[in-house]
């Protein structure tokens, strides 16, 4: 981590608690060594600034992976009361699945101006959709460029390395997008171009703001293989 070796102790947990949900088994790994996120020297004049990278950093020091969650099976995102809910009764769907998995990585699919682009669903990163510069060349004659919106310089920092100055461009809104065979809407900024990076995902990164796209609520559902909202009700008076 930043540079320098870290130690860590890989083992296996009897149980974890999650609400009324205990899971036997489990895979952890903890680290021995104190250590905290990146901050680039620009951010480090601003205490401010710098206290708030570290409170949120600090405040993650728990991940919850990906196994452990096809565990739990389904969880449902409440956007407007911001809480994670492990439903006891499934939802379920007779519906084609939307996700799938290779490996110990997931993965949607959405179309852009009709061109299929399966990408990295990452339930860590806030961002909404991520394209690398392999899928956008092949693909930029189809896509139409924001020009309106001011650029700034842009820095992306992880904990072992900060990139700075990255090329970039945004798409513009009036892109089709959609997903699951229904339109979502694009707003300015959305989309971010990465025109020097290839993650080494197929093309790229969805964010949590993909799944706050969706709807109020948004169930992951590891059973039906499904990323999809939940639709109030209707009763009839």
């Amino acid at each position: 981590m930043n540079g320098t070796n870290v130690r860590a102790i890989e083992g296996v947990i009897d149980s974890v608690s999650l609400g009324d949900i205990r899971l036997y088994n489990i895979p952890v790994m903890v680290f021995l060594n104190k250590f905290g996120a990146m901050i680039q020297d620009s951010l480090k004049i601003f205490p401010d600034k710098k206290a708030k990278v570290d409170s949120t950093f600090n405040s993650a020091q728990i991940l919850l992976g990906l196994p452990a969650m096809r565990l739990i099976e389904q969880l449902e995102f409440n956007w407007k009361s911001m809480t994670l809910v492990l439903p006891e009764k499934h939802h379920s769907k007779k519906s084609e699945p939307n996700i799938y998995l290779e490996g110990n990585f997931l993965y949607t699919q959405v179309g852009i101006n009709q061109i299929n682009y399966t990408s990295f669903l990452d339930c860590g990163w806030k961002g909404f959709i991520a394209i690398d510069s392999l899928f956008y060349e092949r693909n930029k004659d189809q896509f139409r460029i924001d020009t309106l919106t001011y650029k700034k310089p842009l820095h992306y920092a992880m904990l072992t390395n900060v990139y700075k100055n990255i090329p970039y461009e945004y798409l513009a809104p009036d892109n089709l997008l959609s997903f699951d065979n229904k339109k979502v809407e694009l707003q300015y900024k959305d989309v971010i171009i990465y025109k020097s990076r290839n993650t080494g995902t197929p093309n790229g990164v969805f964010g949590v703001y993909f799944f706050r796209r969706l709807g109020s609520k948004t169930v992951l559902d590891f059973l039906n293989m499904r990323l999809e909202p939940i639709k109030k009700k209707t009763t009839n008076r």
